[in-house]
Parts: structure tokens; sequence; C-alpha cells
């Protein structure tokens, strides 16, 4: 009796041990799989027509030192249909590039109604709307800065929408867009992530 209830541990063992084994297989196919479903986000943005630069979350559009690591983004300069010729639009080089839905690429193309914003009773300035916008869907706005660019270059430094799942887009793009301004280009044919 004891010798069978050693034998049938070692084989409830070797069987759990199998499991996590094809399971862990199971989770190494998969992620191969998406990763094979994603294109170069640089590639990707070359290829649509837009430009490519490496930008780093900074504490403030002044900041002299990128905070964590650098990410790829892509610009898009006006084009005819929008709203003037040198207006651009930015999103996250991963943002532009899968082909998975994000939260950002979602807002784009549902453009949710954006939130009235009455005037503070103090007096003070009204509050920025593409900030409201983007904290109305759940990201949060932060300044992301292409440190190869002149100090002086306008599109040197970008204010993004990031959401949680860390797709991100440009703040002010975004809001124009959701009230019929195209600013850049158009994204939706852009996008890799086809609904």
């Amino acid at each position: 009796m004891g010798t069978r209830l050693l034998v049938a541990i070692a084989l409830a063992s070797l069987f759990a041990f199998a499991g996590v084994m094809i399971y862990g297989g199971m989770v190494n196919v998969l992620s191969a799989r998406a990763a094979a479903r994603m294109a170069d986000p640089a590639e990707y943005c070359t290829s649509v027509g837009g430009t490519v630069s490496i930008r780093s979350a900074v504490a403030d559009s002044a900041a002299t030192t990128g905070l964590g690591e650098p990410q790829v983004f892509c610009t898009f300069t006006g084009t005819a249909g929008t709203d003037t010729a040198d207006t651009t639009i930015t999103i996250g080089g991963v943002t532009l590039s899968t082909t998975n839905p994000t939260r950002a690429t979602m807002a784009y193309r549902e453009k949710p109604q954006i939130p009235a914003i009455d005037p503070p009773a103090d007096g003070s300035m009204i509050p920025n709307p593409s900030s409201i916008y983007c904290e109305s869907l759940g990201g949060s706005e932060g300044e992301w800065v292409d440190f190869a660019a002149a100090a002086d270059a306008p599109a040197r430094s970008v204010t993004m929408c990031v959401f949680p799942d860390l797709s991100m887009i440009d703040s002010w793009g975004l809001t124009y867009h959701t009230q019929g301004t195209i600013r850049g280009a158009d994204l939706d044919p852009l996008l890799n992530w086809k609904p």
C-alpha cells in the first residue's frame, strides 16, 4: 500500500510538472504569435508617411534629463484635408503599429464627448481642455521630449495623453479630432488596428 501511494504521488508530481511545462510552452507560443503580429513601430511609422522620433518622458518641457526608457513616437505633419499645413499629431509608435485595440486608438475612433468645462468661480484661468478631456477618458498627461531635436524646435516637446494600457496619443490632436478638426493627418486609415 505504501508503494502504491508513493507511485501515485510521483505520477501526480510528474503530471503537474508536465502541465506547468506545457502551460509554459503555450505562454511562450502565444507570446511569439503576439510578437509576430506586431509591426516594428519605427518601420510601420515610416511606411504610413510618418516621421519617427525617440522621446523621453520629462518632469516638464524645460527638463534636460529624460525619465524612464525612451520610446518610439510617430508624428504626422499637416496634409490635404487637415486644419492647416503646419499642424501635427503625434502618436506612440506601439500604439500606431499594434494590431490590437488600445485605449488611445479607441478614443480616437469613437470620439467620446468632451466634458463641459465651467469657468472657475474665482475668475482664474479656464483649465486646459485637452487635459480635462484626457483625464475624462482615464488617461493622464505628460510631456515627452525629443532630445535629438534643436532646443528651440517647435516639435521638440509634445504633451501626450497616456492611458493605463500605456497607449498614448497627442492630447491636443485627440481633442481637436473629437471636435471634427483633423490635425497633422487623419489617423483612422493609418492605424494598424482595424476593428
